[in-house]
């Protein structure tokens, strides 16, 4: 997950410069450009072994290897490969090295063959920009276009028409689903989170480390609007005065 940030930090002005931001940092994070993946250290390949996909805010989602009996990559291309990544380009200054060598970032436990993006053609070409931009020219890139259910792939003026019931298309509806899941589920959570904390904020003595354990232990204002005083003392650190000082301020609100 990756909180977009924009050329002036203020946040992408739409969803093409939000969907190239997304895909350019989790590549750069993901250390693959001319990575063989021997950098990856042991304990973040076990963690990742589950097969795993990466998703973003932006409803941007990777699948990590393809299916080897045609029905994954096979079904999108039509014929039997990955769908090549290119995007006409003339004179482009290189790509800056992106490898990272901070241990701390999240790297790909498996390169990726395969990204998905959830639009059709601007989508598909902001994402295959975001790989150019970034060295990676051997990872495939498609868009599932939600009315039609049509696949999108770089380059091409008509989108490709797989079959309702094949395999490959089950493939990148749940793909799509679950990014949009993933992104609901994100969304939802920062909003309940920053509803506390403003029921919170103006109570002497709860500061953010108390208003962590409260949402930890109640989940939303509502919740903490019906406890009383004696649930509020549960809550580690809370001593008497403070859960008197948290009843009568959510009560007052």
């Amino acid at each position: 997950r990756f909180a977009i940030r924009g050329k002036d930090g203020k946040g992408a002005v739409d969803d093409l410069s939000a969907l190239y931001e997304t895909l350019t940092r989790r590549f750069k994070h993901g250390n693959i450009a001319g990575d063989s993946g021997e950098s990856i250290d042991a304990e973040q390949r076990v963690a990742s072994a589950a097969g795993k996909m990466t998703t973003a805010v932006a409803a941007e989602t990777i699948a990590a290897n393809g299916n080897d009996n045609g029905e994954g990559g096979s079904d999108i291309s039509g014929k039997g490969h990955a769908v090549p990544v290119g995007v006409q380009n003339d004179a482009r200054e290189s790509p800056p090295d992106i490898v990272q060598q901070n241990t701390n970032r999240h790297h790909f436990a498996y390169k990726p063959n395969l990204v998905v993006v959830d639009g059709g053609k601007p989508q598909v070409m902001a994402a295959a920009k975001a790989l150019e931009d970034c060295g990676v020219n051997d990872v495939a890139v498609c868009g599932l276009a939600k009315r039609l259910e049509e696949v999108w792939v770089p380059d091409d003026d008509y989108p490709i028409i797989l079959k309702r019931q094949s395999e490959g298309m089950y493939l990148l509806q749940r793909v799509r689903d679950e990014s949009h899941r993933f992104a609901i589920t994100y969304h939802r959570q920062q909003r309940r989170k920053g509803a506390l904390r403003s029921a919170l904020d103006e109570i002497p003595g709860i500061g953010e480390s108390y208003q962590k354990r409260l949402l930890n232990h109640f989940g939303s204002v509502k919740a903490m609007r019906e406890a009383s005083v004696e649930d509020f003392e549960k809550v580690k650190g809370i001593g008497h005065a403070k859960a008197e000082a948290l009843y009568t301020a959510l009560h007052e609100q």
